[in-house]
């Protein structure tokens, strides 16, 4: 029994994977879960599964086993944590169909606008200091202050 319940998850995780961020006329095209940006999504999404997992616990320390309505609540909780790591499985595959799994993180956003400050302070700072990219990139000045607005308007 074990065996077929592992082939089926195995062939559930193939189907999911090859028909995610997929539209009906074959065209791809991401979701509401790929608008998340990729690490917050993993660190709810991480954070939930652990506590039920602990919730999961702390139900099997206090308990004794074939209790009707703890296994209800046992059985609940095993669905839910089954739903969030295939959720977490289906973006996880649209993100890399899709090619963007490493733009759509904070992770990304934040090291490019890091780039864009110090490409953008190389012109005009040949010092290498974080106070003299500071003064470059500064908006109190005028080239500085169109540098600025480039910079988040990009």
């Amino acid at each position: 029994m074990l065996i077929l319940f592992g082939a089926m998850e195995l062939f559930l995780l193939i189907f999911l994977a090859r028909t995610a961020a997929r539209r009906e006329d074959g065209e791809l095209q991401g979701g509401w879960q790929e608008k998340i940006p990729f690490d917050l999504y993993l660190l709810v999404d991480g954070t939930i599964i652990a506590l039920l997992c602990v919730a999961v616990e702390e139900v099997y320390s206090y308990v004794s086993f074939y209790t009707p309505p703890y296994d209800v609540l046992l059985l609940a909780i095993s669905f839910a944590l089954a739903v969030l790591v295939f959720a977490a499985w289906v973006t996880f595959c649209a993100r890399v169909k899709v090619g963007r799994l490493w733009k759509g993180t904070i992770i990304y956003k934040l090291l490019r606008l890091c780039w864009k400050i110090v490409r953008s302070g190389a012109g005009e700072c040949s010092a290498p200091s974080v106070a003299a990219l500071w003064v470059c990139c500064t908006p109190s000045r005028s080239s500085g202050a169109r540098r600025w607005a480039a910079l988040w308007s990009a």
